[in-house]
């Protein structure tokens, strides 16, 4: 936003800034695909300036596209530059086709291509890794959790046998425990 002015320039010369964010994954819990945001005061919400946006849009939550809505077109395009619909939408919408032209330019460098390819990699490696990491965490959870029940069944069967004056050192040789562990628990 600030890089629009030349040092020592004046703030009214500042342009708006758009920030749109294409999300693959849903980020909103309500149905809408598309939300705008402006900064506002917390309490008074009032605008802070109109020269911030943030748009979200949610590529799964977009259910078809509408002739009058150019946020709908330009969603299908990125979806998929070359799909069935996207090519009808062409017919009636130049910067759609023309914007399904420029992406095959750009896509037809090989070095463009490469790059493409190295990012789609990366992102399928983050995924994989995130993806393992969870399974880890939820097979060292359940491990845990298992001995954390074992341990616990022992202590109340110590503590049961304690009640009961049980030798300590009997306890002691049948749980496994040591005398010492056994005298915390009493």
């Amino acid at each position: 936003y600030f890089q629009q002015l030349p040092k020592g320039g004046d703030f009214i010369n500042l342009h708006q800034t758009v920030c749109i964010n294409i999300l693959e994954e849903s980020l909103f819990k309500d149905k809408r695909f598309w939300h705008t945001y402006h900064m506002r005061e917390d309490e008074t919400h009032e605008l802070l300036t109109e020269d911030e946006e943030i748009h979200f849009i949610e590529i799964k939550k977009m259910n078809g596209f509408r002739e009058d809505s150019p946020i709908t077109l330009w969603v299908e395009f990125i979806k998929n530059p070359h799909s069935k619909i996207v090519k009808k939408i062409g017919e009636f919408e130049p910067v759609i086709k023309e914007a399904v032209k420029m992406f095959d330019i750009v896509t037809s460098d090989p070095q463009m291509r490469e790059l493409i390819r190295m990012r789609e990699d990366g992102l399928h490696d983050y995924n994989s890794d995130i993806n393992s990491a969870k399974r880890e965490g939820k097979a060292e959870g359940k491990a845990e959790g298992k001995a954390e029940g074992r341990m616990e069944e022992k202590r109340e069967m110590v503590q049961s046998l304690l009640r009961n004056r049980v030798d300590i050192n009997v306890i002691a040789s049948s749980s496994g425990l040591s005398v010492s562990e056994i005298e915390k628990l009493r």
